[in-house]
């Protein structure tokens, strides 16, 4: 599953014929993102929790597609775009002496690297 943090929501595409696609829409969801460094022995996990909404309006689809650009790993149809806005967060950190702006493979919408005005985007840093 691609994923990114933008405004205090998980934004996420899946296939509308999955599980979730299917199931997910308006839902109340969970999603874990977790990182690890087996190296030096360091990692996270964040739980987010919130109803799910689809994005599926123009003005919606084309900020994400300016900022966004998930590089799918597998095949297939991934054309559903669901925003998780949490309402619950929660998480811990595993290991020391690491920096949540390291190394760490993670969204740049996260990082606050692109600040869309429009939005009036603020990084959420989930830890």
């Amino acid at each position: 599953m691609n994923y990114t943090v933008l405004e205090g929501s998980v934004i996420l595409r899946t296939s509308p014929t999955s599980l979730l696609g299917i199931y997910g829409r308006g839902a109340r969801l969970a999603i874990e993102i977790d990182g690890f460094d087996f190296a030096h022995e360091q990692g996270w996990s964040v739980v987010a929790r919130g109803t799910s909404q689809v994005i599926d309006d123009v003005r919606g689809t084309a900020i994400l597609r300016a900022i966004w650009k998930p590089r799918l790993w597998v095949a297939g149809d991934r054309s559903l775009t669901l925003r998780i806005p949490w309402d619950e967060l929660s998480g811990r950190r595993i290991g020391t002496g690491w920096s949540v702006v390291g190394s760490w493979a993670v969204s740049q919408a996260w990082l606050g690297e692109v600040n869309p005005p429009a939005l009036g985007y603020e990084p959420s840093p989930l830890l």
